[in-house]
């Protein structure tokens, strides 16, 4: 054993002093403020293109590097690729030099930046992204270049990260390909300025050449993509520079301001106020109702008179905690359950925190990655303590199925999914050293803990119920339909799904069509909100099946909240039908794929909440009353 354990750290070693210049090839980006003289370049750098919603006609889901050779945008003299941290790499993010010279303080007016020919096939490209309301991302200073409207209710201008690459109109498809820049700067100290403001009028003119030279248009003409023909335009732009009062520290509240938030809030007040109303009226009635039947029992113990008039979940105390069936997989999927119940409270927590922000570019998929990886842990001891708990005998093959067996279905799913992006030619495919990293990373740090929390949790204490188990099963009388298994799931699960079904729709935004997403107080309520009525929807089907004689609550417990997920599935389907509705084989299969694997984890979450909290009311409420 002991020779086992250096060969493993010796192996551990050499696999992350290969892989140490890879590790350190993934730095975080510089959240810190920087001070520009007057006339100093400013740091720009492009972005990703990606799909936006609003298509008529459907929209793909794919992003592209902005120097795909199909956009044929103005390059500088050599490409140089920014270091970005691995959730960024993880998120589709590929940030690049940009050929923009934008100095302090210092304007520009219709500067031509360079002249492109885009062919035939490559203009057909283009109108297909354009008709989807593909936008462009730039970044100035590390602050996204935001297209902007004025509000109608108020005098505040609401931002959207991006600008579109053209705009569809009845004279055809039009190539915006003058852009129109401003940039709000705030003065820190003498000659030292901070952007806090980034903003982008994109136009479309008539391309000007003059002597075989691109020169800078002011044509009121479209530059309109032919049909048949290919085209030379002129890319152009221009610079503005305004001073604001906004300090660096608050130049995201821009971003922060829009129209749904106030949907939002009165959602998520009618959710609160009814879900408390729901959670006290359940937890009034279910008390007062043990409580009586409680002081029932036990008088009935004591008199010895009433003994006969026993019935509901009191009969049943002899197979309560009888081992549900296959509780080896019961056991792994409240293990994993239970990684994702603290890798998400923990997310949530730091975004609350602040230590996860839009502004700090891959800290949510960097925070999924580290956090996953050092909670196997929790998921190896849930396991084992609910292994060892439903009377598993097998416990070599379920230490060692734990940390595969789910993340396994995962990681086959996600590696299928990014060779249809690496088919595609799309920025979303992560590379091959990003997914050797991460495949190392949890082979050496999570399997072990996973291991180490397996054996924490067989050696800890047995769990003695507060009732002796019969060695002959008894028989479950006929159930009715109304509170049969399908039934309780329908109805259990609808409750829970409602309370997240408005931040589930501006969570699914922000990942297919990239809005930022930064009300994390939102999903803070909504996911205290889903914890508790999972749990008490789950504490009510088990009580109400007791009730009528039926023990078997160990996966019924668990199911019942669990089908939110279900509903998460079918939310996902109509959402498509109204937001996407894409032709494209490939775009389907990614986005029901993604769609099937993110169900699948709010069902092992919800399903483990409700079953915890379950098995202390059952453990509870047996404990409570004298047995013969």
């Amino acid at each position: 054993m002991r020779l086992f354990l250096d060969l493993l750290l010796s192996f551990r070693f050499f696999v992350l002093l290969y892989l140490l210049p890879s590790c350190l090839a993934f730095q975080l980006t510089n959240f810190g403020p920087k001070n520009y003289a007057p006339d100093e370049l400013v740091d720009t750098t492009v972005n990703t293109i990606s799909p936006s919603y609003g298509a008529e006609h459907g929209s793909d889901i794919f992003n592209y590097e902005y120097y795909d050779n199909r956009f044929h945008f103005c390059r500088p003299d050599s490409i140089i690729q920014q270091p970005e941290s691995l959730g960024s790499v993880l998120f589709g993010d590929r940030l690049y030099n940009s050929p923009l010279e934008l100095r302090m303080l210092k304007n520009a007016s219709c500067v031509p930046l360079c002249a492109s020919n885009i062919s035939k096939s490559d203009i057909q490209f283009l109108k297909d992204l354009i008709s989807q309301n593909y936008v462009v991302h730039w970044n100035i200073d590390n602050l996204p270049i935001a297209t902007y409207a004025e509000s109608v209710d108020s005098n505040e201008y609401l931002l959207t990260p991006g600008f579109p690459l053209g705009r569809v109109t009845e004279e055809g498809i039009i190539l915006y390909n003058h852009y129109n820049i401003t940039i709000e700067y705030h003065t820190s100290a003498e000659n030292q300025h901070r952007v806090v403001g980034a903003y982008l009028k994109p136009v479309s003119r008539k391309s000007n050449f003059e002597n075989g030279n691109a020169v800078c248009s002011t044509s009121t003409s479209y530059e309109i993509l032919p049909e048949h023909d290919d085209l030379d335009f002129v890319t152009s732009f221009s610079v503005t520079w305004k001073y604001s009062d906004t300090p660096w520290a608050t130049r995201w509240d821009k971003y922060m301001h829009g129209p749904s938030n106030q949907v939002r809030w009165m959602f998520l007040l009618y959710s609160g106020i009814f879900d408390t109303f729901l959670i006290f009226i359940v937890c009034l009635i279910l008390f007062r109702t043990l409580n009586r039947d409680i002081n029932k029992y036990n008088s009935a113990f004591l008199d010895q008179e009433d003994v006969q008039e026993d019935f509901g979940w009191k009969l049943v105390h002899g197979d309560v905690f009888r081992p549900p069936r296959r509780p080896m997989l019961f056991s792994i999927l409240l293990g994993n359950g239970a990684q994702l119940l603290f890798m998400t409270s923990a997310i949530i927590l730091l975004a609350i925190f602040g230590f996860i922000a839009p502004s700090r570019r891959g800290s949510l998929a960097t925070a999924v990655v580290a956090l996953f990886i050092v909670s196997g842990f929790v998921s190896g001891f849930v396991s084992s303590i609910s292994y060892k708990l439903m009377q598993g005998m097998l416990r070599k093959r379920n230490l060692l199925l734990t940390p595969f067996v789910v993340p396994g279905f995962l990681l086959a799913g996600a590696l299928f999914f990014n060779i249809v992006f690496s088919v595609k030619n799309s920025s979303s495919a992560v590379p091959f050293t990003s997914w050797l990293l991460l495949i190392v990373l949890y082979l050496v740090f999570t399997v072990p803990l996973s291991f180490a929390g397996s054996l924490i949790g067989f050696r800890s204490r047995e769990f003695v119920p507060p009732v002796r188990t019969n060695q002959i099963p008894r028989q479950i009388p006929t159930q009715s339909i109304w509170i049969s298994s399908a039934s309780s799931a329908l109805i259990g699960g609808s409750i829970p799904f409602v309370a997240i079904l408005i931040e589930l729709y501006f969570i699914l935004d922000s990942l297919w069509f990239h809005p930022l997403y930064f009300m994390f107080g939102f999903s803070f309520f909504c996911f205290g909100i889903l914890i508790t009525t999972c749990v008490m929807v789950s504490i009510i089907t088990v009580y109400i099946q007791l009730c009528t004689e039926n023990y078997n609550w160990w996966w019924r417990s668990f199911i019942t909240p669990g089908f939110c997920g279900v509903y998460v599935f079918v939310f996902s389907i109509i959402y498509w039908l109204n937001r996407i509705s894409s032709t494209s084989f490939a775009t389907t299969l990614l986005y029901f794929g993604y769609s099937l694997m993110i169900s699948v984890l709010v069902f092992f979450l919800c399903g483990s909440v409700g079953f915890f909290g379950s098995f202390l009311f059952v453990n509870r409420i047996y404990g409570s009353i004298k047995i013969d």
